[in-house]
C-alpha cells in the first residue's frame, strides 16, 4: 500500500509485505520522522535526537534540504514502532533566472518579499 505525501504530516509511506514479514517505510520531513521515532521507540539512543537535529542545521548551513527514513517491522494492524534510518540531502538551488527576475520584480515596482518552505539557514546559503 502506497500512502503519498501528506502536507499536513509531512511525510509518505509505503507498507508491504516482505519474505521477512510486514514492512512500512516512510519518507519526509527530517524533524516528523525523526520524532516518530524517537516518541514510538524506547531503544534509541537518548543522544540520537541532538545529532540527527545538528546534522540537518548543518545541511541547512551549507544549502542543502533534508529528508529523513524510517523503517517499521511492527505486525500489520499494530501501532508502528519507527526505527530511524538516516537522512537523505538534496541540494535544490534557485533557478538561474532568479536574481533577473527579482531585479524585473523591483523595477517594477513590486516590493519582493521571498517565502520558503525550507530553513532560514537555506534560504540564507541559497
Amino acid at each position: 500500500k502506497y500512502i503519498p505525501f501528506n502536507p499536513t504530516i509531512k511525510r509518505t509511506e509505503v507498507q508491504c509485505n516482505t519474505p521477512e514479514g510486514f514492512l512500512r517505510v516512510t519518507k519526509g520531513a527530517p524533524q516528523i520522522v525523526l520524532n516518530m521515532a524517537l516518541d514510538t521507540n524506547p531503544n534509541n539512543d537518548p543522544a540520537l535526537g541532538d545529532t540527527v537535529r545538528g546534522q540537518i542545521q548543518d545541511l541547512a548551513e551549507r544549502g542543502y534540504r533534508a529528508l529523513s527514513l524510517a523503517i517499521s517491522r511492527t505486525p500489520e494492524g499494530q501501532e508502528p514502532v519507527w526505527e530511524f534510518q538516516g537522512l537523505i540531502s538534496i541540494f535544490d538551488p534557485p533557478r538561474d533566472d532568479t536574481m533577473s527576475t527579482i531585479k524585473e520584480a523591483v523595477a517594477g515596482g513590486v516590493e519582493v518579499k521571498m517565502i520558503t518552505g525550507d530553513q532560514k539557514a537555506i534560504a540564507v546559503e541559497t
